[in-house]
This record gives C-alpha cells, structure tokens and sequence, in this order.
C-alpha cells in the first residue's frame, strides 16, 4: 500500500523535507516511487515537481499521512 509522506533532507538545525510517495510499511529512506515537491518549514513553502503526478495520486485514493495532510491543505491542494 502506498501513502504520500515526508522525508527529511537537509542540514541538523535547517531540515528540508521531501513530499515522496512510498511503501506504507517500509522506511521512507529505504525505497521511495516517487518525489512530488520538497517542503521547507522556515518560509513554510511547498514546491511541487510533479504537479500531474499529485493529482493522480489523490484521485487514485493514496492514503497521505497527517502532516503532509495539513500541509495539503494549507496549500489548498486538497479540500
């Protein structure tokens, strides 16, 4: 089962995130399917890559973890 989640990248006291989609029960550094944007939490600003990918994901019912959820949703992405 996938889900979309964040991946942490970047430097110890200035994370970057990764918006990925991966395997539900595995770790998100081992194997991801794809990159959809990256997050920077300073500025709070979601850059999308994959635009078409996103909302193909969404309409196919990807179950999304609760922080991506809310930062969906704060950037008016999901209803």
């Amino acid at each position: 089962m996938l889900i979309i989640r964040l991946q942490r990248t970047g430097k110890r006291h200035a994370p970057t995130y990764r918006l990925v989609v991966a395997e539900k029960q595995k770790s998100v550094s081992k194997k991801i399917h794809d990159i959809i944007g990256t997050y920077h939490p300073v500025s709070k600003q979601l850059v999308l890559k994959q635009g078409n990918k996103l909302e193909t994901y969404l309409q196919n019912n990807i179950a999304k973890s609760e922080t991506a959820l809310s930062i969906l949703k704060k950037n008016n992405l999901i209803k």
